[in-house]
């Protein structure tokens, strides 16, 4: 063979290889296509049942808002809903709050007394309403002489009174101590004439708290513990660790112990007992919150606050703010504040400690109810208000501006064992 034909061969050769790899590429190229198209279709495809899972869930979230609207109106056809300004329905109620908590956990809002804020830096309001009481202004003096930090006491007093009474008036004879606060006071003075009960001047009262850490209301006729601020602010804390509360919607009420005008010390027999409300009585056709005493450091979760002592976050006045719609309102308005309190998430604890004693007596002292005569008449409208909404009677008429829904008034009874149709409750402590 000689060279020519062997150069022509080897092409030959060459050239039979390089057609079998182009066939080869070819193949392998169309194999490839055919695996990515169904690659794709398989995609397709579970993005088609993705979308229609999507569209089901919508659908079917959609057929939920629309049946929870559909209840929304028939409740508010039948005058059960309560008002709108404070209280949402279903779902959007449920986000709101869990948005709002978590923006709350990074805003730090007021009114909001956080673990890392040291207890000598926290803010308290008090809250005092005070009816031609010559006692008003020794509540101040002991106050805030027997408080740690007296420049943390805020006070808001909402005073009726006559102005021919000048002993009645709470700035008079305060002492050199308690006038170095008055920048720490607010006071807003009516006539007693135009007095309208407790329930409208506590409403005037919260008005005038300014965003500090916690809220007390008290009576204008209340005595105080020695280093009663530092002692209430460690009890709710250590409550908050018994009792934890994601939102520390916790609040320590009672109805304080006695003392006379002539206590000048703090009774030592009320380092001993501490009150709890824990019962109630059926009467003058609603539950009527009352309470016993328990051995110091004795805590049940209880189903009233008592007007005369009501501590918690600052918080709670704008969550369940004070009504303004009950005039001459008195049997009735503990019942109806508990019960909004419980059903927008706060619990309610008796003191482990009697820190505050009232004078509860006061027979040569004037009463709203004696000054006007009509008072139990006129508050007989707001009572009927307070029964239709916590389900007393199921007579037409109207509601207050606040109340719960029914079915929240309804597990607030099952909670703590209250039967209105049998007028029984259970007793707690």
């Amino acid at each position: 063979m000689n060279k020519d034909e062997r150069i022509k061969r080897s092409l030959l050769k060459a050239n039979h290889g390089h057609q079998r790899f182009i066939l080869f590429f070819i193949l392998f190229s169309f194999f490839l296509s055919i695996v990515q198209s169904m690659e794709m279709e398989e995609e397709m495809k579970r993005k088609e049942e993705n979308a229609s899972l999507v569209k089901e869930n919508n659908a079917m979230e959609w057929m939920k808002e629309e049946e929870e609207e559909e209840l929304v109106e028939k409740e508010e056809r039948e005058g059960i809903l309560y008002s709108k300004d404070f209280w949402h329905a279903g779902k959007k109620r449920k986000r709101e709050e869990e948005l709002e908590w978590k923006i709350d956990q990074y805003s730090k809002p007021i009114g909001w007394p956080w673990k890392e804020k040291e207890h000598h830096l926290r803010t308290i309001f008090i809250s005092i309403a005070s009816y031609r009481d010559p006692s008003c202004s020794s509540t101040l003096i002991d106050l805030f002489e027997k408080s740690s930090f007296p420049h943390r006491i805020f006070v808001g007093i909402y005073q009726q009174s006559k102005e021919t009474e000048e002993n009645t008036d709470c700035f008079h004879n305060l002492n050199q101590k308690t006038l170095g606060f008055l920048s720490n006071m607010k006071i807003m003075r009516i006539d007693s004439k135009d007095a309208d009960g407790p329930t409208n001047a506590r409403y005037w009262c919260s008005k005038m708290y300014s965003g500090q850490d916690y809220f007390m209301q008290i009576d204008s006729h209340t005595r105080f513990l020695e280093d009663w601020d530092q002692i209430q602010i460690k009890m709710w804390e250590d409550f908050n660790v018994k009792f934890p509360n994601p939102k520390r919607k916790l609040i320590i009420s009672g109805y304080p112990m006695s003392y006379n005008a002539s206590l000048s010390e703090y009774p030592d027999q009320y380092l001993t007992w501490t009150p709890c409300m824990c019962n109630g009585k059926f009467t003058s056709g609603l539950l009527i919150p009352g309470g016993t005493i328990v051995p110091v450091g004795t805590v049940y979760e209880i189903p009233f606050i008592g007007a005369g002592w009501i501590f918690g976050p600052g918080r709670m006045v704008q969550d369940v703010p004070f009504d303004n719609s009950l005039p001459h309102l008195f049997i009735g308005e503990e019942l109806m504040h508990s019960v909004r309190l419980w059903t927008a998430g706060y619990r309610i604890f008796n003191p482990s400690l009697g820190i505050l004693a009232h004078y509860y007596l006061r027979s040569n002292q004037p009463k709203v109810w004696d000054d006007v005569s009509s008072f139990w008449s006129k508050g007989e409208e707001s009572k009927e208000k307070v029964r239709r909404a916590l389900l007393f009677t199921e007579e037409n008429g109207p509601f207050p501006k606040f109340y719960p829904p029914k079915y929240q008034v309804e597990q607030y009874y099952k909670h703590f064992g209250i039967n209105v149709t049998t007028q029984q409750m259970r007793n707690i402590c």
